[in-house]
């Protein structure tokens, strides 16, 4: 079977399957108009979610994340870089962490959906990137075979925090120190609670260091715990 054409996109929309004459980033205008309907509003970071976890957003992520597609990842990737929030997210800070893939995903070499929405911020906009590192097994099951309390107690899984070179060296504006920033990024929150243990590891690792969070898509019920940390 031949691979979906590719021209400055995807001439094959990656989420319904239809014909695309625009081929904006693997994604057809009908499904792009759906998923606006689920777009957040609100200025970051007062709302640190671009979208809510439902509808065709919960698919195409769901989507993505089953297939690990290059149209697939394209058509995310596109959506999340082209939101005003994000630019101003990424022009905040002076490096970006994402929250890592589990067991299955790094045994299996799949690219990972955060990793790459990090990196997309990172390259778009020239900032370093610091990598967070999970406990060999850290889930080891899935998330879906979870319940809301085993995923609550994700919040005391220890992360170790790798850090770019010279990182630690403030920088300057106008000649005034300010603390360093991080941007954590992650795909889907649920229960906050992963984000809430990597910030409390990029603050260890970094004590000066203020962390902000920006989600591609929250469940409802999510964002207490976890902008609480921000």
């Amino acid at each position: 079977m031949s691979p979906k054409p590719l021209w400055g996109g995807v001439i094959i929309c990656s989420h319904c399957g239809t014909n695309d004459p625009a081929g904006w980033r693997g994604l057809c205008h009908a499904c792009l108009q759906a998923m606006d309907q689920h777009r957040t509003q609100g200025d970051w970071p007062v709302v640190s979610h671009l979208f809510t976890y439902q509808s065709e957003i919960r698919e195409l992520i769901v989507k993505t994340k089953a297939r690990g597609g290059h149209p697939e990842f394209v058509g995310c990737l596109g959506v999340f870089l082209d939101d005003p929030r994000t630019r101003d997210a990424a022009l905040w800070c002076d490096a970006v962490a994402a929250a890592p893939p589990s067991f299955w995903t790094r045994i299996r070499g799949r690219p990972h959906l955060a990793t790459e929405l990090a990196r997309g911020v990172a390259g778009r906009y020239k900032k370093k990137l610091v990598r967070v590192v999970p406990p060999v097994f850290w889930r080891f099951k899935k998330q879906s075979m979870k319940s809301s309390q085993s995923r609550g107690d994700e919040g005391l899984t220890k992360f170790r925090i790798l850090l770019p070179r010279n990182f630690k060296q403030r920088p300057s504006l106008e000649d005034s120190p300010r603390p360093l920033r991080v941007l954590l990024i992650d795909d889907v929150r649920t229960t906050g609670a992963t984000l809430y243990s990597i910030f409390g590891a990029i603050s260890a690792a970094v004590p000066e260091a203020q962390v902000r969070t920006l989600v591609f898509a929250a469940a409802d019920g999510s964002r207490a715990r976890a902008e609480s940390s921000t």
